[in-house]
């Protein structure tokens, strides 16, 4: 009796997990910044998976720590042309951010009701597509193997031995597919100093950064390039000549001349740095990265001792939506702390009574 007892709760319970398990539901949206491109311009968009379950949900991450992966588990991009369906991965993607205190347990994130997850994409178009004007759809789509993610090739161990891939797992982690409401794109050929850019560069326009930035920095390509790097926006707002020689690699032991050539120099570099994106921005104030431009830019600002030029760029920058503008929020927050604790007069204390006796 107990044995059929036994099997009968656990028949229940699996029955309870079932059905709670089949009541996930995940929805992928998909947000593309820049709907009009021209020949061999990059798509920005993020790509956000949401909850919209009532109960927690399991996603995997990469064995590397990366959110949502690995392989056929990260976000995929499909192309939709009339009848005809493409699927490709997606480049230079990157898990952004998530809006939720995500709890890592057995191979996967946690994610409550309404948690999210938001891949920051710069995509390139397949070579099919990248040079034909015309209109489209795009779509993304994500899929979760569930529990058994996949595995690593087989590695060499310390003694020349073959050792066997690792597999990775993530129980109780939701398994299936997802895709986007599609999402319209207009594809144009460039004209003006894009085409120049276009032309000279042999229709591969990203394919020299070295002179696109020289020849052609306000054409809508260089943009992306101006994007590449810059320094820490939180640091450069707390810059001071210590921090600034640190990261300028300005060495402590050199003689004063040697510092000064080196400082000199660094800023030089990062002058005119500054002065291109501000040329850019001024012909291109829309373009699909033009909080990451701004954020750079004020960077490079705080580090050249132009403060007031970079809190008006933050300023900007504020006023946009995302991470971004959500950062620069916070170091204006900060900003206008530090000049309320400055500006506060310095209390003196009442000198003590001196007592004749």
């Amino acid at each position: 009796m107990k044995k059929y007892l036994f099997l009968l709760i656990n028949f229940l319970l699996a029955m309870v997990f079932s059905q709670a398990h089949s009541t996930q539901e995940l929805s992928l949206i998909m947000k593309v910044r820049n709907p009009e491109i021209l020949f061999k311009e990059p798509i920005s968009m993020e790509i956000i998976l949401k909850n919209e379950g009532k109960i927690p949900l399991k996603l995997p991450f990469e064995p590397d720590g990366d959110v949502l992966g690995p392989w056929s588990s990260k976000p995929s991009v499909l192309i939709c042309t009339e009848d005809k369906k493409d699927v490709f991965c997606i480049q230079d993607s990157r898990t952004m951010r998530a809006n939720f205190d995500s709890v890592l347990e057995d191979g996967g994130y946690i994610t409550p009701p309404g948690g999210t997850f938001t891949f920051e994409v710069k995509m390139l178009l397949p070579k099919q597509y990248a040079d034909k004007a015309g209109k489209m759809q795009i779509y993304g789509r994500y899929v979760s193997k569930g529990k058994h993610l996949g595995q690593l090739g087989a590695a060499v161990g310390k003694n020349g031995e073959i050792v066997e891939p690792a597999k990775y797992h993530c129980d109780g982690c939701w398994e299936g597919s997802v895709e986007s409401v599609p999402v319209p794109l207009n594809i144009s050929m460039p004209t003006g100093v894009d085409l120049e850019a276009y032309d000279y560069l042999k229709g591969e326009p990203l394919s020299n950064p070295t002179v696109l930035l020289q020849r052609f920095p306000t054409s809508t390509y260089a943009g992306y390039e101006l994007c590449k790097g810059g320094p820490s926006l939180k640091r450069a707002a707390e810059i001071d000549d210590a921090k600034r020689d640190m990261d300028w690699f300005v060495t402590p032991l050199a003689s004063p001349d040697e510092k000064s050539k080196r400082r000199e120099m660094v800023r030089q570099g990062w002058t005119e740095k500054a002065d291109r994106i501000i040329a850019f921005l001024k012909i291109h104030p829309d373009f699909a990265k033009a909080d990451l431009l701004r954020r750079s830019l004020a960077s490079y600002l705080f580090y050249l001792d132009r403060r007031s030029e970079a809190i008006e760029q933050l300023e900007i920058l504020s006023k946009m939506e995302g991470q971004n503008a959500e950062d620069a929020r916070e170091v204006l927050g900060c900003v206008e702390g530090k000049k309320k604790i400055d500006a506060a007069p310095i209390e003196k204390s009442a000198p003590e009574a001196v007592v004749v006796k």
